[in-house]
């Protein structure tokens, strides 16, 4: 029997592609021992599919195997990291706008109401700042959003941009003021 959490987190995994075992437990489970059960129930009954983390040993969770499966992970750990310091009222992935395409739109209260649009950069050719120079977002938004760029390297627009470094270990609230 599949139970509400855990439609919860089919639908997480359809939203963000794949998810660490500890990011699915902090956000729907109690307990790291009924988490690991009930997603091995849901592996067990082929409704999701699984594979161990190279970085960390944990088990990835998937429906489809996402191309990019460590952009997809570092998108969904700094939803977990987000959630844990700020009120998220709505996150989106892979949102399109005209002629850019970022990671997920995000608003949330974090002292105040915040839009922010979110770019996880792994690649070699580095943060493409041009797109968002360029954006209109007065199109799209009441409000000039701010933008987060995952990285461990520097990233400037017009934007108010902040950069979190690919270990999250620098997001809190100074980070995103």
């Amino acid at each position: 029997m599949i139970t509400r959490r855990d439609q919860d987190v089919i639908k997480i995994l359809d939203r963000f592609k794949a998810a660490k075992t500890s990011t699915i437990c902090e956000l729907f489970y109690g307990s790291y021992r009924v988490c690991t059960r009930r997603l091995s129930k849901l592996t067990q009954e082929g409704v999701i599919k699984r594979e161990r983390d190279g970085w960390s040993s944990e088990y990835i969770y998937y429906i489809k195997r996402p191309k990019q499966m460590r952009h997809s992970i570092l998108l969904t750990d700094f939803y977990r990291e987000l959630h844990k310091i700020a009120d998220i009222k709505k996150f989106i992935p892979e949102p399109v706008f005209s002629n850019i395409r970022p990671d997920a739109v995000v608003g949330f209260v974090l002292g105040r109401s915040r839009l922010a649009l979110v770019e996880v950069e792994i690649s070699n050719k580095g943060f493409d700042r041009k797109k968002y120079d360029a954006f209109d977002w007065t199109k799209y938004f009441p409000v000039e959003p701010e933008l987060i760029v995952i990285s461990d390297r520097k990233a400037e627009t017009r934007f108010k941009t902040t950069v979190v470094s690919t270990h999250l270990t620098n997001i809190d609230i100074s980070c995103i003021l």
